[in-house]
């Protein structure tokens, strides 16, 4: 009987302490996912500066492969930001740190589109990537208790409705940012809620269920050594400053070719 009362109070110790273990809030291997996208962003966005510039083909960023690596680099944004909310807070929403980084996204989004107002006031970035991700933030945070497949199922809705609902009356720029207008707006970046806030979703429903099958716990204690991995990390942890600086600087440079092979 006494062993019996051990082994049960044995048990029930273990089950706590592992209800009580602290969340998972950070992923080496998801920053150096990152870190590798944002690397992604500064090339294209070094051969877009080239182009415009005239020190590269006319059109070379229009080719197909350079559409297909754009578009890939946005969606692992995407499925990471969707990853990243259940990290932080799939237990319980912690309201100070979520609005701490919406309105630096926000901020950062209104500079971007101020920015490139005045470089580009034709084709200026007014719902980009990081517009799409703080809307999506907000928008994900009803699916945060939802089932991994209703989540997952929502999020394949978002990614396949967008042709099936577009109708003349999102024509207008007010609701460009819905993605359902009848026509793709001019713009340099423009990634509107259909259909990339179902990838945002989607990368949900992958952390969910990677949190009920015990994977999430296992990619959590990868930590990869060696240089190159420690640069993606580091990357990955600053993508955002990463992002912001980067345009100016190419431009700069870019600029700087332009005049000096005009004056060879």
């Amino acid at each position: 009987m006494m062993n019996y009362r051990a082994d049960t109070a044995r048990s029930a110790l273990m089950a706590k302490n592992v209800y009580d273990k602290a969340p998972i809030s950070r992923i080496e291997l998801l920053d150096a996912w990152k870190g590798l996208a944002i690397i992604g962003v500064v090339v294209f966005h070094f051969a877009w500066d080239l182009e415009a510039f005239g020190l590269a083909p006319a059109g070379m960023t229009l080719r197909s492969e350079w559409i297909y690596f754009a578009r890939s680099l946005a969606g692992s944004f995407m499925l990471i930001v969707g990853i990243n909310l259940y990290l932080a807070h799939g237990r319980v929403i912690r309201w100070l740190a979520f609005v701490r980084r919406l309105l630096l996204i926000l901020i950062a989004a209104f500079a971007i589109t101020a920015f490139t107002y005045m470089m580009t006031p034709r084709s200026f970035i007014y719902f980009g990537i990081l517009h799409s991700i703080a809307i999506s933030s907000v928008l994900a945070l009803i699916f945060l208790k939802a089932p991994a497949l209703l989540t997952a199922a929502f999020g394949v809705f978002f990614l396949v409705a967008g042709r099936l609902l577009s109708s003349a009356f999102f024509d207008t720029p007010y609701l460009y940012w819905t993605g359902l207008s009848t026509f793709v707006p001019p713009s340099n970046d423009f990634e509107p809620i259909f259909p990339w806030f179902g990838l945002v979703l989607i990368g949900m429903a992958i952390a969910k269920s990677a949190a009920m099958g015990g994977a999430l716990q296992t990619v959590s204690e990868l930590t990869p050594r060696g240089q190159p991995f420690s640069f993606l990390r580091w990357t990955g942890r600053h993508t955002l400053a990463i992002y912001l600086v980067h345009p100016a600087g190419f431009m700069s440079h870019s600029s700087a070719c332009e005049q000096f092979e005009g004056q060879a």
